[in-house]
């Protein structure tokens, strides 16, 4: 299950086996996914994956448009990452 709480347990286990140090986590925008990382790995900043990120721009834009998306939207429409305190950066 990708729920909140699935994340929030996945994370704090790897912490109770000693992960730690964690800078940037990129990953796919899972729900519950940054709350759980904001809970479980102080300081480190998310980052949305720039692979789903255009595929999920992909699913909502026309074909006709894909070319334009494909040769450089992704990068100009990049996603904020968002630190654990919530702050978003690019």
């Amino acid at each position: 299950s990708e729920t909140g709480a699935a994340w929030n347990t996945f994370f704090a286990d790897m912490v109770a086996r000693g992960l730690a140090g964690v800078a940037l986590v990129t990953s796919d925008a899972h729900a519950g996914l940054e709350d759980a990382i904001a809970a479980n790995l102080p300081g480190a900043a998310w980052q949305r994956c720039r692979t789903h990120y255009a595929a999920n721009l992909m699913s909502v834009t026309p074909k006709s448009m894909w070319p334009a998306v494909k040769s450089g939207a992704p990068q100009r429409l990049r996603p904020a990452r968002r630190t654990s305190g919530g702050r978003a950066v690019r």
